[in-house]
């Protein structure tokens, strides 16, 4: 899965570079699936590992991502700069 969200983000950066139209709605995507990546790795960390300082830093990586994309998605979806700049078909 991790390598499948690479590609995808090389060609997220195309479209970022080319300024398509379509780049926040597939940013957005993009940054979904990285939450529930997270989520569902941290799940699987807490379930078959038995350290607990392990769990402990899945949990932080889980709300850097949250915060981080939630912040990214908010800007995309109500800045008018983003509108502006991506007008290519």
């Amino acid at each position: 899965m991790a390598f499948g969200l690479t590609i995808y983000a090389v060609l997220l950066a195309g479209l970022f570079f080319t300024k398509r139209r379509v780049f926040p709605f597939h940013c957005t995507l993009y940054l979904s699936i990285s939450i529930a990546y997270a989520l569902l790795e941290a799940v699987v960390m807490h379930t078959w590992q038995s350290d607990p300082a392990q769990a402990t830093t899945s949990a932080g990586a889980v709300f850097t991502t949250l915060a981080w994309s939630a912040l990214w998605i908010l800007y995309l979806r109500g800045s008018r700069r983003v509108g502006a700049t991506f007008v290519r078909g």
